[in-house]
């Protein structure tokens, strides 16, 4: 009993703790929409959410500590590869998020701290082709933007610097040059 309250006491603030082993078919798990908490007859919920597939493989795996996400929630294909692995801490985003496309490609990682993007947040085509590579801190772009259209053709290249974008944005004007035109001598 000593060894394990004096391991109690080492744990640094923050971390998180273990969720019990009380294992909830995924069918039997709801979001509470007022809330936000995943639930089980409307309590909210203590254990690993979990589902399987027809063979008995491991379809999905998410912990929850009182009705919050908390730990690597992991979601896998058939035959056992890894689709995605994502980390909170009381429900909120924490780490490196990333997801794999069906041939094991990378789809996307993502950074984040205290539920926010923090860090880079990059996406990929199912062919390999670069989607987006952005740069956060605490949730707000900066740094160099990128993003890619399917044929690798560059869709956006700016720049942020105090909250301000500098470079190709991506976007397109509602107006043409010829419809600001109208009305003009």
């Amino acid at each position: 009993m000593r060894n394990v309250l004096l391991y109690l006491f080492l744990l640094p603030a923050g971390c998180t703790m273990r969720v019990p082993v009380n294992y909830i078919p995924a069918d039997k798990a709801r979001v509470n929409a007022a809330t936000g908490d995943w639930c089980e007859n409307n309590k909210p919920l203590t254990g690993i959410i979990f589902s399987l597939y027809a063979n008995g493989d491991t379809a999905l795996r998410q912990p929850c500590l009182k009705g919050k996400e908390n730990g690597w929630v992991r979601r896998w294909y058939p035959g056992k590869r890894l689709q995605e692995e994502r980390y909170y801490v009381a429900g909120k985003k924490e780490g490196l998020h990333r997801s794999w496309w069906p041939d094991g490609k990378l789809r996307f990682a993502y950074n984040f701290t205290d539920d926010e993007y923090d860090g880079s947040v990059e996406e990929w085509y199912e062919s390999g082709q670069a989607y987006r590579a952005m740069h956060y801190e605490k949730g707000q772009e900066k740094g160099m933007q990128k993003m890619w259209y399917f044929n690798g053709k560059i869709k956006a290249n700016y720049v942020v610097i105090n909250n301000r974008r500098f470079g190709l944005s991506g976007t397109k004007n509602c107006v043409t040059v010829s419809d600001s035109m109208v009305g003009r001598p």
